[in-house]
């Protein structure tokens, strides 16, 4: 229930950002904005229930999100972590204003501390963050079979041996679950879903 608190409270003071904010006084790349945007999304975060209970009582404080879009699930994901813990969130934004529009919305829910955006294709992110241990991996990239594969194999390497999870969207889909599901028995990994949200740990 706090955590959920902590959300709603961030998103009702994100009302008064457009008027406070001094973008130059945010951190990179939040201070590249010219004109913070008016706050819009792309609906609620439909898995906040399953999240919030995944993160619930384990300590964590480093979060990988591969595929950000607007930001809906990273600003919640951020809401659940430390005040000093860390979201990087990987996207292309390839869209015409969508990552001025990801940058606008983290700044109105005054996340922009806790968000880190590394605007790249998947590989690259893998490489640049090759250092970061994070506590939770998040794939929200995409829901096909061999693309979710791919991801696992890309970024299950960063929790393993560390206790770290990995998880995602889409359960509900044939597509994912075939990928899931092969790749946690190759490396021998418990499958938990609830609803459209999965996530694999080691035994």
């Amino acid at each position: 229930m706090i955590f959920l608190k902590k959300f709603f409270v961030a998103i009702l003071f994100s009302s008064h950002a457009f008027a406070t904010v001094d973008l130059s006084q945010c951190p990179s790349p939040y201070n590249t904005l010219t004109t913070l945007l008016l706050e819009t999304d792309d609906g609620s975060y439909s898995n906040a229930r399953e999240m919030q209970r995944l993160m619930k009582g384990r300590s964590i404080h480093t979060v990988i999100e591969i595929g950000s879009s607007l930001g809906v699930s990273t600003k919640y994901i951020a809401c659940l972590i430390p005040d000093d813990g860390k979201v990087y969130a990987v996207d292309r934004w390839q869209g015409p204003g969508l990552y001025k529009q990801f940058l606008s919305n983290v700044v109105h829910a005054h996340l922009e501390h806790k968000i880190i955006p590394m605007r790249m294709a998947n590989l690259d992110a893998a490489q640049v963050l090759i250092d970061v241990q994070p506590d939770l991996i998040y794939l929200e990239k995409s829901h096909e079979t061999e693309e979710v594969y791919q991801d696992l194999v890309t970024w299950f390497p960063y929790v393993e041996n560390k206790k770290g999870i990995v998880s995602g969207n889409g359960w509900s889909l044939e597509s994912v679950r075939i990928a899931v599901d092969q790749f946690a028995r190759e490396h021998h990994l418990v499958i938990h879903a609830a609803n459209n949200f999965w996530w694999v740990e080691e035994l």
